[in-house]
């Protein structure tokens, strides 16, 4: 009954996943395994050959063979039902040679006996494997050799906090107490309430932070029109080559330049964000439970237990903060070896959807559902998107409960990491940039997530500079953007910025009021919706705000007197709001002639980004 049993489960779960030509396979096997049962000549060895060896390992073949991405379709479905048959043929041949040689009835107790041993013996090994692994770091190739020191240069680290909003910070007025070790650090640094991201999304933003360019001038965004339908299931443009990145200026100056990630999906180094980097390190997070395609019984058996462990040993997507600041401290004790100035930067996960923070953070807010699972949130996430179901009062309160709980971490973990940092004399000489890449919506204008829209609860990000042997708190309140952060620190280094770069030196207040931008482009996941059917931008300047879009919606918002843009004002106050159409339609016109091309991802580059919501 055993191999029975595999064979219908394996067609419930076929079922589930709509996939008929497993459902097929369970089907026949089924049908096999039944007839067997009546003990003619023929369907005796039929029997024989279908059991608890032969019954796995053929239902094991085939969807290992439709998994492979390197195959199209129809040759993984013809290689996986080949494989199929192929195992119960050699279990058909080795039943033929058991009937022919009848070992003694010791012999036979033996050898009954044996395999289960072998078996236990194999997931004992690959147990104690998985214990000794170690995750190596992914070195840029080839590896930069840095120019010789230049003395007095301070040491810059950047610190960019994944899918964190401003306003979800007590130290931008939030009313949780999120961040009381941020507020602590702002005690001697500068704040800036408006900060606005260069983009809705991980790979613009962080292209931005690194070249000084906003997403149109770099070219790394997701594809639109032509690249999208070449790319068949978009992944996204890639940084051009050989591009001036913070890293790779900073490594011509001296600097030993080290970048350790926890978004593995848009910041993997098939989209060369790494360029310039000496040591880039992005660890995968290894789950215990993890779960992976429907039709898997692992897959499964981990929803099953996930009721009674902690979600985070299934769904957990990212490598917590605590074990990036563990690697990076073992890189910057050897600091104190090396006298090259240090380019550090860290990039924290933990409250990136589908949110699962470590306890007690899980629990610090109420909210939270220990039921509800990654898939559930995406599912939910793509539904409410395209209005097939709403996002209500409930799920927000789930969702911000776990957010507000992975920031909560990600402060703590902040707090560690600086005490660390004063303890190995890196602190006061350092220019320490805290800040976002892009926010996330729950439910505000219809959107849950990120990428899709350049409204506040998605553009809006903190930003906090420390500089080297200062220790006065400042709040500025005038426009800043991704592109002034490298501009601030070729400042801070005595180094002429650049005319081409679009940003400004973050170091003294603006002469003249500052006009930034932020773009978002359509993923592949939103764009067969026809409302994320557009590039959309938009257009800062004092508390004004233009929203424009390429299927020709423009919204216009004064943000001081209506901060979550509920009113659009285009067509009351149409001489501010033609005056900054005018701006960002002339910066538009003279955006250059992008030369990136597509990121090349293996298979596991593509798990990464399914892993995160980003491909489907």
């Amino acid at each position: 009954m055993g191999p029975l049993s595999l064979a219908v489960t394996f067609g419930v779960l076929a079922r589930r996943n709509h996939d008929y030509i497993e459902l097929l396979i369970a089907f026949l096997l089924t049908a096999i395994i039944v007839t067997s049962f009546r003990r003619t000549a023929w369907l005796e060895t039929l029997r024989h050959s279908v059991n608890f060896w032969s019954t796995p390992l053929g239902l094991l073949a085939y969807p290992l063979a439709v998994t492979r991405p390197s195959l199209n379709p129809l040759a993984a479905h013809f290689i996986g039902a080949l494989s199929f048959m192929g195992v119960f043929l050699v279990a058909h041949v080795v039943a033929r040679l058991r009937k022919r040689t009848t070992p003694p009835d010791g012999m036979r107790a033996a050898i009954r006996v044996r395999p289960l041993a072998v078996w236990v013996g194999l997931v004992a090994i690959f147990i104690a494997l998985g214990f000794t692994l170690r995750q190596q770091p992914i070195l840029t190739s080839p590896p930069r050799t840095a120019a010789p020191a230049r003395n007095g240069l301070p040491n810059v680290i950047l610190i960019s906090l994944d899918t964190v909003r401003a306003d979800h910070l007590s130290l931008y007025g939030y009313a949780r107490d999120t961040t009381p070790n941020l507020r602590k650090f702002a005690q001697e640094s500068t704040v800036f309430s408006n900060a606005i991201s260069s983009s809705d999304m991980t790979l613009s933003s962080h292209a931005s932070m690194f070249t000084g360019l906003y997403p149109s001038q770099h070219g790394a965004h997701w594809a639109v029109g032509k690249e999208a339908l070449a790319l068949h299931r978009e992944s996204g443009m890639r940084l051009p080559e050989n591009s001036r990145t913070l890293a790779a200026i900073l490594s011509d100056r001296g600097y030993r330049t080290i970048g350790i990630v926890a978004n593995t999906g848009y910041l993997q180094h098939a989209f060369q964000i790494d360029q310039g980097f000496q040591y880039y390190s992005q660890p995968n997070a290894v789950l215990f439970l993890e779960r992976r395609e429907f039709f898997y019984l692992r897959t499964n058996l981990s929803s099953l237990m996930g009721r009674f462990y902690p979600r985070s040993m299934s769904d957990l997507e990212s490598t917590r903060a605590a074990d990036i600041n563990r690697e990076a401290l073992q890189l910057l004790r050897q600091k104190k070896r090396d006298q090259r100035p240090l380019f550090l930067f860290l990039n924290y996960m933990d409250a990136h959807e589908p949110y699962f923070p470590p306890a007690p953070y899980d629990s610090r807010y109420p909210g939270k559902d220990p039921t509800f699972t990654s898939d559930q949130y995406y599912s939910l996430q793509i539904d409410a998107n395209h209005q097939i179901r709403p996002y209500t009062a409930r799920d927000r309160r789930r969702d911000e409960s776990q957010y507000d709980g992975g920031i909560a971490y990600i402060d703590a973990s902040l707090r560690d990491l600086f005490a660390k940092l004063k303890e190995l004399g890196l602190y006061d000489d350092s220019v320490i940039i805290v800040t976002s890449d892009h926010g996330q919506s729950f439910g505000e204008k219809q959107l849950v997530g990120h990428g899709s829209s350049v409204y506040q609860e998605q553009v809006r990000v903190p930003l906090i500079i420390k500089y080297p042997a200062r220790h006065q708190a400042l709040v500025r309140n005038d426009l800043v953007s991704h592109v002034d952060l490298l501009p601030t620190i070729l400042d801070l280094l005595g180094d002429k910025i650049p005319p081409s770069l679009p940003g400004r030196s973050l170091r003294a207040p603006p002469a003249v009021p500052a006009t930034v931008f932020s773009e978002s482009f359509p993923c592949e996941w939103m764009s067969f919706d026809p409302r994320f059917q557009r590039v959309e931008r938009a257009a800062f300047s004092g508390p004004f705000k233009l929203i424009l879009s390429t299927n020709g919606k423009r919204e216009f918002y004064d943000l001081a007197a209506d901060p979550h843009e509920d009113n659009n004002l285009y067509s009351q106050n149409l001489t501010a709001a033609s005056r900054l159409e005018s701006d960002l339609r002339h910066w538009i016109s003279i955006l250059p002639k992008e030369h990136a091309r597509p990121a090349v991802l293996d298979s596991s580059g593509v798990d990464r980004l399914k892993s995160l919501g980003y491909v489907q």
